[in-house]
């Protein structure tokens, strides 16, 4: 049902309407629009495309509307393509979590020569577990170096394979998601001197 040049959208309630319509007009005006979730992302650009029709446009600029991830990615593309210097690699949630597979299987490996398979039968499941935890410290600026009293066995092989994978990511000069709010920030006090 249209009303006044408006489609509704179902189950969007009166302050969820505002928002919506708050950063379509941002996006009218040019802005870039960060919101949380994807579906809020296809809700706000769809409503923008739906008013760029009630308009009488035919064509217009695609809406600049993103998840946090999503404009981060962007950020860091734009400060590689702009940068003078050698910048890192962007990898992807996959190839974090290879290279966080093989940290482990090699840890595990160099531990127990033999027969290592059977001590840590899922290691893709174990590197899922630790990609998310790594996630969530660095959300957090958590240093899990910095506690060092009563670490059980399992701290200590993540404080272990995180500083192997830290060391690879340096090695091949990549970066990964997790972290990539930190390194957008520091690219951009380099930038701008903040």
């Amino acid at each position: 049902m249209q009303l006044n040049n408006r489609i509704e959208i179902p189950r969007v309630d009166a302050l969820k309407r505002s928002l919506i319509d708050d950063c379509v007009d941002r996006l009218r005006e040019g802005a870039t629009v960060v919101v949380d979730t994807q579906r809020l992302q296809h809700l706000v650009a769809d409503e923008f495309n739906r008013r760029m029709q009630a308009d009488g446009l035919t064509v217009w600029p695609s809406a600049e509307v993103f998840t946090f991830s999503a404009w981060l990615s962007r950020l860091w593309r734009d400060y590689a393509n702009q940068s003078e210097q050698t910048v890192s690699v962007l990898l992807s949630g996959e190839q974090s979590r290879q290279i966080w597979e093989r940290v482990i299987s090699e840890n595990v490996r160099s531990q127990y020569s033999e027969g290592y398979e059977y001590l840590l039968w899922h290691i893709t499941a174990t590197a899922n577990q630790v990609q998310d935890a790594y996630g969530q410290i660095c959300s957090y600026g958590i240093d899990p170096d910095g506690y060092t009293d009563h670490i059980s066995i399992d701290v200590a092989h993540f404080r272990d394979w995180l500083q192997a994978y830290r060391h690879k990511l340096v090695k091949h000069s990549a970066i990964d998601h997790e972290c990539l709010a930190d390194h957008v920030g520091t690219a951009a006090e380099k930038l701008f001197g903040t």
